[in-house]
């Protein structure tokens, strides 16, 4: 590992590239300054309790082949808070690609609907949605959702909101299940429950129709074992889903053959719902789902048999 303390001297190896000159970071390997366990604890970034949990060897692999203006002013902004101590707390988007954070997912602490990169990473993480880089900070995401984030007329009925305000609907939706699935696997399931109802009134169907994220919420209902929410949740993805699959089964062939991904996405929200119910026990509402899915137009069933391959990555896949 190489320390990225002066990243202009780092930067200056040139190579050659065919008869172009280049600069080129001689290693993929990185560790930057950390601060030893007092001071993080003086300086409220972890608490006592953890700090047998925790390493302070702050040490990571650049993941790309290539490095971009953009991805050096990340690797140099992380260089220039370390070099000062660590006096400043850095945040990045949790929406952005793990590439985009040099490498340095491990030491990625999630508050909320953004992560803040912390000089210490935990030796023993329960980590249950693999999305997730690093680690959630329950205690500090739970405040923010329930008790500090004001909702602005998402909860709603009677405001439109246009394509790029949805899309972060869906970072909402995600990172607050995320966060209540944390929580139910540490033990506190109401609190879970408590961001789930808040997370549903704060985004409603009419600002954002139930897709595939509203699976995650469903199922992060089942996990704090709040069956009846789960249930009506489910019921209402599922009426959504299975109205897109009749609506594409009266299409012509051409045109309903272009919808195969978008049918794939459907059928894949249906089974992880099931599969979500079955895990929580509830054998009605699995066995209701599967009937349904099992008596689908014989067009969409062809389609699917004529068009068979691996579906959109979406619903599941904290599973």
């Amino acid at each position: 590992h190489q320390s990225f303390q002066d990243p202009e001297a780092f930067l200056a190896n040139k190579g050659q590239r065919g008869s172009e000159s280049v600069n080129f970071m001689p290693t993929k390997n990185f560790f930057v300054q950390s601060l030893s366990k007092d001071d993080l604890v003086k300086g409220d970034m972890v608490p006592l309790e953890d700090t047998g949990r925790i390493s302070t060897e702050m040490k990571f692999v650049y993941p790309k082949t290539m490095a971009y203006k953009s991805d050096l002013a990340v690797l140099n902004i992380i260089a220039a808070v370390a070099k000062e101590g660590w006096k400043r707390p850095l945040y990045f988007d949790a929406g952005l690609r793990s590439g985009d954070y040099g490498g340095t997912g491990d030491y990625l602490h999630m508050e909320g609907v953004v992560y803040r990169l912390m000089p210490y990473k935990y030796t023993d993480v329960n980590k249950i949605a693999s999305q997730v880089l690093g680690t959630i900070n329950t205690d500090k995401s739970y405040d923010l959702f329930v008790n500090k984030f004001l909702w602005g007329g998402a909860e709603r009925n009677d405001v439109y909101f246009d394509e790029p305000n949805r899309h972060e609907f869906v970072s909402y939706r995600m990172d607050g299940s995320f966060i209540a699935n944390q929580l139910s696997a540490e033990g506190k399931k109401d609190k879970a429950i408590t961001l789930l109802d808040k997370l549903v009134t704060g985004i409603t169907e009419h600002s954002y129709a139930y897709d595939y994220t509203g699976y995650f919420i469903a199922a992060a209902y089942y996990r704090a074992g709040a069956i009846a929410k789960g249930n009506a949740l489910s019921d209402k993805i599922a009426r959504n889903s299975f109205d897109d699959l009749n609506w594409i089964a009266t299409l012509p062939d051409d045109s309903r053959n272009a919808m195969t991904e978008d049918a794939k996405q459907q059928i894949q929200i249906l089974q992880s719902l099931g599969g979500a119910a079955a895990q929580a026990g509830d054998t009605v509402q699995t066995k209701k789902l599967y009937d349904k899915m099992n008596h689908l137009d014989n067009k969409i069933k062809e389609m699917l048999r004529t068009n068979r391959g691996s579906g959109p990555a979406g619903a599941g896949e904290e599973e």
